[in-house]
């Protein structure tokens, strides 16, 4: 996703209701005063099941600085169960060569399959649905994506790989390249009980984007509060910038 920055409202009903509802889970992020990733990668998924993340959520934030452009997003997630769950997110982007302001909201859903506990090895599917708009445009088309998310744990559990392929469609009428592929690889690595060491690699099969970061996640309150930080390099729409990404992540917020 790439997150973009609110212009006007003058936008069809169920627009300014989709609209509504993301701006209120912003809110409830803002109450939260969280800023982070529910994991500290930007475009992979993972089958990582957790047997106590059930009727619980999860608020998290991030912030991409970069040369060119600043991109922030803010997601809210509820797990129904150890193996389902459910995210909203909004994203707000400001392009500081053109100058240009965008936005975009997005509704996914994720399935665990496979538990990595028991089979050592995870698989998950990811569908998802998403809207963008530029400043001084109305909203495009829906875009549709599905992904099959595949993890696995070695290392006693403290090293994780993982693994993403997919399709996105995109619809509308003017939608130059209506299906495109989706791939990332990533990984994790526990250093201690409060520093998780991650890299990821990801891009689009027409390789209008690219993505690669490293960094570093420091637990605040173990499994309920981290920091995210990374560097990385973003290549989009054929123009190529290195970023730095900051974030915090609040876990197992229940009702």
């Amino acid at each position: 996703m790439q997150p973009q920055h609110i212009g006007s409202w003058s936008l069809p009903y169920q627009a300014r209701v989709f609209g509504l509802v993301a701006w209120a889970l912003t809110a409830v992020l803002y109450s939260q005063r969280a800023s982070a990733d529910d994991l500290p990668f930007l475009r992979t998924s993972t089958a990582m099941v957790e047997a106590d993340d059930e009727q619980i959520f999860e608020i998290s934030a991030s912030n991409l600085l970069g040369k060119q452009e600043r991109n922030a997003a803010f997601q809210l997630g509820y797990s129904f169960s150890p193996t389902f769950s459910v995210e909203a997110e909004v994203g707000f982007g400001r392009d500081k060569v053109a100058p240009a302001s965008s936005h975009e909201l997005g509704l996914n859903v994720l399935n665990a399959w496979v538990d990595p506990a028991r089979e050592g090895w995870g698989f998950a599917t990811e569908f998802g649905v998403e809207r963008e708009r530029t400043s001084g445009e109305g909203w495009d088309d829906p875009g549709w994506k599905g992904i099959l998310v595949f993890s696995v744990p070695l290392d006693e559990r403290s090293l994780w790989l993982h693994a993403n392929v997919g399709a996105r469609y995109q619809s509308g009428d003017e939608a130059t390249n209506r299906w495109a592929g989706l791939w990332s690889v990533a990984a994790q690595k526990e250093l201690s009980r409060r520093f998780q060491l991650f890299g990821e690699f990801a891009g689009i099969s027409d390789s209008s984007d690219r993505v690669a970061q490293v960094g570093v996640r420091t637990w605040i309150k173990r499994e309920k509060l981290a920091l995210n930080v990374g560097v990385g390099r973003q290549m989009a729409e054929g123009r190529k910038g290195n970023f730095v990404s900051l974030g915090f992540s609040f876990f197992d917020l229940s009702l």
